[in-house]
């Protein structure tokens, strides 16, 4: 799967979607380095945890809409992001996406197959 965001040049075309438990509960544990092009989506999902993670990742929580309702700039290892009760997916990226590319709330995240 692929994503980009309107009107903010974001483009990812390296997208693991996690939709069991178990890939859910994996994610990035034990992974070193992630690459701009490179992004996992937990679906459904609400609340992540950074636990056994060795880098620090930018986050997106996602409405039914694919509309952005939460962010997470940064968020270092061992953490618990809060429970955001309207997001139904989670995007997590390499560190520092969000803000070169200027994604704020409310952004529009377009989700395409190959």
């Amino acid at each position: 799967m692929k994503i980009y965001i309107e009107n903010k040049g974001l483009k990812i075309s390296n997208m693991t979607i996690a939709n069991t438990f178990i890939s859910r509960l994996k994610g990035w544990i034990g992974k070193k380095m992630l690459d701009d092009n490179e992004a996992i989506m937990l679906i459904p999902c609400s609340s992540i945890h950074t636990f056994g993670m060795k880098m620090t990742i930018d986050v997106m929580f996602l409405d039914k809409s694919n509309r952005i309702v939460y962010l997470i700039k940064e968020m270092n290892p061992n953490r618990i992001s809060p429970i955001i009760p309207q997001a139904k997916k989670v995007i997590e990226m390499k560190s520092g996406l969000l803000n070169a590319y200027l994604i704020e709330m409310h952004d529009q995240v377009v989700i395409f197959d190959d």
